[in-house]
């Protein structure tokens, strides 16, 4: 499962133009960095605890938190 979390990150960047050093140096609540958690979340069985620390987006709470604020305002699927 990890190695499919890789390629969905670098599908996600690679199509932003995005290193995955460069993400990771950004702001943890990085709207880019909770709209690759959300995908992540879709498309795999990652844990949060997984995503933040490949990410470095902070803490499972605060990149949960992120992502609940984006899907209400619609700018992040929901997980099925």
């Amino acid at each position: 499962m990890e190695e499919k979390a890789r390629l969905v990150i670098a599908e996600f960047l690679g199509k932003r133009e995005v290193e995955l050093e460069g993400l990771r140096a950004r702001m943890k609540g990085h709207a880019l960095k909770i709209k690759l958690a959300a995908g992540l979340r879709k498309k795999t069985a990652m844990s949060l605890g997984w995503i933040e620390k490949e990410l470095n987006a902070g803490g499972p709470n605060s990149v949960w938190n992120t992502m609940r604020r984006l899907q209400q305002k619609g700018e992040v699927a929901k997980r099925k």
